[in-house]
This record gives C-alpha cells, structure tokens and sequence, in this order.
C-alpha cells in the first residue's frame, strides 16, 4: 500500500486548488442546498416534536399545521440528501477530469 505521506506530496492538488474549487458557483450552490436542507430539518423537526401535545388537544387547524411540518421536515430531509448526493457526485467526476 502506497505510503500516505507520498500520496499526498504528489497530488496535484495544493490548498489554494481547494478553496477556488469550493468557491466554483456550483459547489456553492450544492452547499447552499444543503444548509438550507439543515434549516429545514431542524426546524420541522422541533416543531413536530413540540406540536405533538397540542394536536391531541385542538382540531383541524392544529392537523393541517401538523402536515405543513411534517412536509417541511421531509423537504429538509430531501434537500440535505440531494445536496450532499450532489457534491459527492461533483466531487468523484471533477477528480476524474483532473486524474486524466
């Protein structure tokens, strides 16, 4: 097994290379997509967990609210997956480009 050490002093990747490649619009896009899926989730997830004593205690509106969170947690569910689905693929296809 190759020696990490080497690896790394071969590379042809130097920090400056990292930070311009995060700052691509791309990469900045995806991330973005994954903090708003952060936000999202944390905040479906706190309301769903605080409403829950209150469904059982109202009606209908209480319900429909209930709905609208549990969507907005699955949103940030969906967004912070597809985000960082998104960077992974980025980031394996942009290192073949370089690797050729």
């Amino acid at each position: 097994m190759a020696d990490p050490f080497e690896t790394i002093q071969e590379s042809p990747v130097d920090f400056a290379f990292a930070v311009a490649y995060v700052f691509q619009p791309t990469v900045r896009r995806l991330l973005l997509l994954q903090l708003v899926g952060v936000v999202f989730l944390q905040w479906g997830s706190f309301s769903v967990h605080t409403s829950m004593d209150l469904v059982h205690k109202a009606g209908v509106i209480l319900v429909f609210w209930e709905l609208v969170e549990l969507g907005v947690l699955l949103a940030g569910i969906v967004l912070l997956i597809a985000g960082f689905v998104g960077l992974v693929l980025k980031l394996i296809t942009d290192a073949n480009r370089l690797a050729n």
